[in-house]
């Protein structure tokens, strides 16, 4: 994995929320070290998901790191790639496009990115808030 994929992801986000005229979000490092921290907990499980392997859901992660921000949400991935996970999240159908809708919403203005190795692929996880 390349050391630089969490900001690749942050980057492949704003530089698709320029071609729709918003503005770019910024790169919060709490929101990043909860992404690491779940994506490494569901690389070491073999799957992924939105709850931890302790029951916890992202409010909870993101207080362990300190992060107070509010209208927290969360995408995740398991791709090969920073490219194909951004267009696993974008590569939605309204009315059926909640990722899609989270990356290109107004409320958000910070992402902190995870990423960890499992089973040939990478857990890609992106944490956002406001």
């Amino acid at each position: 994995m390349a050391d630089d994929w969490p900001h690749q992801v942050w980057q492949l986000i704003n530089q698709e929320r320029a071609q729709h005229g918003l503005k770019p979000l910024a790169y919060n490092d709490k929101l990043a070290l909860a992404a690491q921290r779940h994506a490494e907990d569901c690389a070491q499980r073999g799957y992924g998901g939105h709850v931890g392997s302790d029951g916890a859901k992202l409010p909870e992660r993101l207080k362990r790191v300190g992060y107070k921000g509010r209208w927290v949400t969360e995408s995740w991935a398991w791709a090969r790639t920073p490219q194909r996970a951004v267009f696993m999240w974008l590569d939605e159908t309204p009315p059926d496009d909640p990722h899609r809708r989270m990356l290109l919403s107004n409320k958000l203005k910070k992402v902190g990115v995870g990423v960890a190795p499992s089973n040939g692929g990478y857990y890609f996880i992106a944490d956002f808030g406001r």
